[in-house]
């Protein structure tokens, strides 16, 4: 038990260490240095997407969460893009497209009447979701994305209250009745074929139905609640009276003249109609913010409408 072996000491040995040895070489402690990456978060797994502007065409209109809105075109402003050009500096120009647009009956909707100053938004978007790119997603306030993932919410009746907004302070004029009734004959037409398919066993379209018997419900009531259009007029003349000297055969027995509202009721009635919806529309969210001020645009729509109608 108490042989050495050469070089080695006994077990139980209480020697100094090996490195206080004579000719020993100090050692020291060391730790590896290892780089440690500082990885950011993932980025949404979006394509990029240039920015827009939207337009506006009084033939355009949908249902949409429940609401009669205007239908605005997203224009995508990329250079080299029908008409879209970018100066020296990197600005975009547009004067070409918009001319060529408004030619079609198109009107711009500017980028000041959207929340916080501007509809449109920027989120940086990795597709591929391999950490290398960082390109530019542009896309309005009322959609959300995600790190990491390629899902988007959507706020749809965020949106339809601020398309409700815009009709009721002007920037788009109310949907023509005609245009509602074309809308209207559509829906139908559309519930029709899915009815004879659902007859059928294909069960897959009720949804589609059920949205269509929506849309078909929220149409018939927007039809019902709008007023005739003002008479149309010539120089500051109505039609009917322009026309008077023109003649034509009297009838048998004319009815009695329908009396007609002047135009600035009609349109504050409509104003004050909108501004209800939007109102029932904004409650909805949840926002007391927006909340607040949709109830003060009804009140004060509702008090210019009452005032008018009071007037001799």
């Amino acid at each position: 038990m108490g042989k050495e072996l050469h070089g080695t000491a006994p077990i139980g040995a209480t020697e100094a260490p090996t490195m206080a040895r004579r000719g020993a070489q100090p050692s020291e402690v060391v730790v590896p240095e290892v780089a440690t990456e500082s990885r950011a978060a993932p980025l949404p797994l979006r394509y990029p997407r240039p920015q827009f502007v939207f337009g506006w065409h009084p033939r355009r209109w949908m249902i949409h969460a429940g609401e009669l809105v205007p239908d605005l075109l997203r224009i995508d402003l990329q250079p080299g893009v029908r008409g879209v050009g970018r100066t020296r500096d990197g600005r975009i120009t547009f004067a070409m497209a918009k001319a060529k647009l408004e030619e079609r009956g198109y009107s711009m909707i500017p980028h000041s009447l959207g929340p916080d100053g501007s509809y449109m938004r920027r989120t940086l978007v990795d597709p591929h979701g391999q950490g290398r790119a960082r390109l530019a997603h542009y896309h309005t306030p009322w959609e959300t994305y995600f790190a990491g993932s390629a899902n988007v919410d959507s706020d749809s009746r965020g949106y339809a209250a601020w398309l409700l907004s815009l009709v009721l302070a002007g920037h788009v004029t109310p949907c023509p009745p005609h245009e509602a009734e074309k809308l209207l004959e559509k829906a139908r037409g559309r519930l029709e074929r899915y009815e004879e398919r659902l007859s059928k066993g294909q069960d897959s379209v009720a949804p589609a139905a059920n949205a269509a018997r929506a849309e078909i419900a929220v149409l018939e009531t927007e039809i019902e609640d709008m007023d005739h259009a003002p008479v149309a007029s010539v120089g500051g003349v109505e039609l009917d009276a322009a026309l008077s000297d023109v003649a034509a055969p009297a009838p048998a027995a004319a009815p009695p003249a329908r009396r007609r509202r002047p135009p600035a009721i009609v349109a504050a009635d409509k104003a004050a109609k909108a501004a209800r919806k939007t109102l029932r529309t904004v409650q909805k969210s949840g926002d007391a913010d927006a909340i607040a001020v949709a109830e003060l645009a009804a009140e004060e729509a509702a008090a210019a409408f009452a005032e008018l109608q009071a007037a001799p």
